[in-house]
C-alpha cells in the first residue's frame, strides 16, 4: 500500500503524506506477533491517513506502547486523537519530555527517568530507550530495537540523504540543510558517539529523513565536527539576506516546523538570533550598521481568549501575521517571536524612521475590521548602535538586542495599549518588583492581583500552563506565584519546566492551593519549593513573602 514501506525484520515505515517534500516526517512501527510499538505517531494534521495506514498492517488495539523520541508536535501531537480511536497501551518518553507530551492529551504515561531502559515488547524483542539531551531537546531520545538493529533516531542524521533506493525520492541536496538549521551548535558529541558505538546499529531510521544504512559511519563522523554545520548555517543566512525580497515568500513555503512558526508561517525565534548573529561585521574595527529592530506585541492577547474562547489569539495572530505582509516595505523582514510578539528586522533604518514604521503600523491595526474585535499593538523600537559593545565584541549580536527590547518591553505595560518605547530612560512610577501570578480562577486572580498591586508589585495574570512559560520568558518577573491546578500543565510541571531553563530556574516560586496534602507538599519540596499557602490565605502574608525574597533573595536557598 502507498504510504508504508516494509523495512524487514517486522519494521515498517509510515509516510502519512503521501507526498515527496523537502523535509518529510514520518511514523514507524514495530510488530513482534500480535503487538506492536509505534514510534513518533506524528502530527495530529496527518493522524487519520496514520490510523489507516496502521490499520492494513496492525489494529490500534494491539498496539501495546508509543515512544517518542522527542516532544515536538510532529512527532506526538495525535497522542489524544489515537487515545480515542482505542489506543490502550503505554506511552514512552523522558521525564524532561513528560509535562509538554501529556498536553496533547491524557494517556496512560511512563517516563524515562535514567539514562538507559529496556522495554519488552513481547515474543523476547526488546526496545532500549536512550536518553540523549540535546538532539535537539533535554527530553530526546533514541529506541533501539536490537532483534532487527534499527535505531530510531528522532530528527538526528535526517540530512544524510537516500542512499540509492528507488523508494527514497528525497535527495541530499534537499535534506543538507536540515541538520545545520536544527542542529547549529551541535558540535563534538562525543558522549552520543560513544553511544553509537555501543549499540552497533545495522541502520539509523531518523523522523525526517531515508533510512541510513551504508553510510551510517559518516553520518556519525558528523558528530565529531566542532559546531558542526555553522558555517553552512551562516552562509544560508548571508544568502537570505542578499534575497531580501524574497524571504516572506520562503518563510510562507517553509514546511520544518523547527524553523518556522505553525500560526503564521513566518522563521521563529530560534532562527531570529542565527540571522541577526550573522549582520555582525566580521571586519576588525568595523561598526554596526544603523539598522533597527521593532517588535510588535499584541495588546490583551489573553482577554480575547478569555470573551472569544482558546483559539481566538491564534486566529488573531495569524491575521495580524497577514496584515504585516500586505504592508511590508522592501528592507523589513518579519519573524515570530514566543508569546504574542513579532520581531521586524529593518535594514538601513535608524530609530526615528523605525518609530514612523510603528506608528502607521499602530495605525493600520487599530483602524482594521479584519479582527474577531478591535485590537491595538505595542511597538519597542531597538537601534543597533544601542547595542554594548561588550555583546558585540563577543559576538552576541541577538543577545544584547534582546535584553534591550525586553527592557522596552517591561516599560510598555506600563506605558499602557497601543505605546510605542524608543527609549529605556522613561520615567515612571518605580514598582516594587514584577510578579507572575498563575492562577485558572478568574475571581481570585483579578481579586489577588488587585491586593498585590496595591502593594507596588508589577503584577501579570496567565490561567494555562503553556501561556504561564512564555509569560516567564516575555516578563522575567522576580517572583512566580502559582496554583497547583492550572489547565494543559499544573503547577508542579510549570515549576519542572522552567528549572530547565537557564534563565528561569532559579526564580522563586510559590504555590497557592486549597490542596495542601503530605504528598503535594513532599512533591513542592522536591522540586525546590520553600513557600506553599493553603487558601484561603492572607494576603498581606503572601505580599510580606514576596517583597522579602525580592529584596533579600538569599533568603531562599534555591537549587
Amino acid at each position: 500500500m502507498k504510504g508504508i514501506r516494509d523495512l524487514g525484520e517486522g519494521v515498517f515505515r509510515i509516510d502519512a503524506t503521501g507526498l515527496t517534500h523537502p523535509y518529510p516526517r514520518y511514523a514507524y512501527l514495530v510488530l513482534e506477533g500480535e503487538r506492536g510499538a509505534l514510534v513518533d505517531p506524528g502530527p495530529l494534521e496527518d493522524f487519520p491517513s496514520t490510523l489507516a495506514i496502521l490499520r492494513t498492517v496492525l489494529p490500534l488495539e494491539r498496539v501495546s506502547l508509543i515512544v517518542l523520541t522527542g516532544e515536538t508536535p510532529d512527532a506526538c501531537s495525535s497522542l489524544l486523537a489515537l487515545r480515542r480511536e482505542g489506543f490502550d497501551g503505554i506511552v514512552l518518553a523522558h521525564r524532561r519530555a513528560e509535562a509538554l507530551a501529556l498536553s496533547y492529551g491524557e494517556v496512560p504515561f511512563k517516563a524515562i527517568e535514567s539514562g538507559d531502559e529496556s522495554i519488552a515488547l513481547g515474543g523476547g524483542r526488546t526496545l532500549r530507550l536512550v536518553n540523549v539531551p540535546g538532539i535537539p531537546t533535554a527530553g530526546s531520545l533514541f529506541c533501539f530495537d536490537e532483534r532487527s538493529g534499527s535505531l530510531f533516531t528522532g530528527k538526528l542524521f535526517g540530512s544524510v540523504g537516500a542512499e540509492g533506493s528507488a523508494e527514497d525520492e528525497e535527495t541530499p541536496g534537499r535534506l543538507e540543510s536540515f541538520h545545520d538549521l536544527v542542529f547549529p551548535r551541535l558540535g563534538d558529541r562525543a558522549d552520543i558517539g560513544e553511544i553509537l558505538r555501543s549499540l552497533k546499529p545495522l541502520r539509523a531510521l531518523p523522523r525526517n529523513g531515508p533510512p541510513v544504512e551504508s553510510r551510517l559511519p559518516f553520518a556519525v563522523s558528523m558528530l565529531a565536527k566542532a559546531d558542526a554545520g555553522g558555517r553552512d548555517l551562516l552562509s544560508e543566512v548571508a544568502r537570505l539576506k542578499a534575497e531580501n525580497l524574497e524571504l516572506q515568500k520562503s518563510i510562507i513555503q517553509a514546511s520544518d516546523d523547527q524553523l518556522k512558526d505553525p500560526v503564521t508561517g513566518f522563521y521563529n525565534e530560534v532562527f531570529f538570533e542565527e540571522y541577526i548573529d550573522s549582520l555582525l561585521p566580521r571586519e576588525e574595527g568595523s561598526i554596526l550598521p544603523e539598522d533597527s529592530v521593532a517588535f510588535i506585541r499584541l495588546d490583551r492577547i489573553q482577554r480575547l481568549n478569555q470573551r472569544f474562547g482558546a483559539k481566538a489569539g491564534d486566529s488573531t495572530l495569524k491575521g495580524l501575521g497577514r496584515l504585516l505582509l500586505e504592508h511590508k516595505p522592501p528592507e523589513a523582514i518579519f519573524f515570530r517571536m514566543n508569546g504574542p510578539l513579532f520581531a521586524c528586522y529593518l535594514q538601513g533604518t535608524d530609530k526615528a524612521k523605525a518609530v514612523a514604521f510603528a506608528g502607521e503600523l499602530k495605525g493600520l491595526v487599530e483602524d482594521s475590521d479584519g479582527f474577531v474585535d478591535k485590537i491595538t499593538v505595542s511597538s519597542a523600537i531597538v537601534e543597533f548602535t544601542e547595542i554594548g559593545s561588550d555583546r558585540v565584541d563577543s559576538g552576541r549580536l541577538h543577545s544584547g538586542l534582546l535584553k534591550v527590547g525586553k527592557e522596552r518591553l517591561r516599560l510598555l505595560d506600563k506605558l499602557g495599549p497601543g505605546s510605542i518605547c524608543a527609549d529605556s530612560e522613561i520615567t515612571l512610577r518605580r514598582s516594587s518588583g514584577t510578579v507572575l501570578l498563575i492562577e485558572n480562577n478568574a475571581f481570585e486572580a483579578d481579586l489577588l492581583r488587585r491586593v498585590l498591586e496595591r502593594h507596588g508589585f508589577e503584577t501579570h495574570v496567565v490561567t494555562r500552563g503553556s501561556e504561564a512559560l512564555m509569560q516567564a520568558d516575555l516578563y522575567r518577573p522576580e517572583v512566580i506565584v502559582s496554583e497547583i491546578f492550572i489547565p494543559q500543565m499544573d503547577g508542579f510541571q510549570i515549576r519542572q519546566r522552567l528549572m530547565a531553563s537557564t534563565d528561569l530556574r532559579n526564580v522563586p516560586f510559590i504555590l497557592i492551593s486549597r490542596d495542601k496534602s503530605e504528598s503535594s507538599v513532599q512533591r513542592a519540596q522536591s522540586l525546590g519549593i520553600r513557600h506553599f499557602f493553603r487558601k484561603p490565605f492572607l494576603a498581606g502574608e503572601l505580599a510580606g513573602i514576596i517583597k522579602l525574597l525580592i529584596s533579600d533573595p538569599a533568603a531562599e536557598r534555591r537549587p
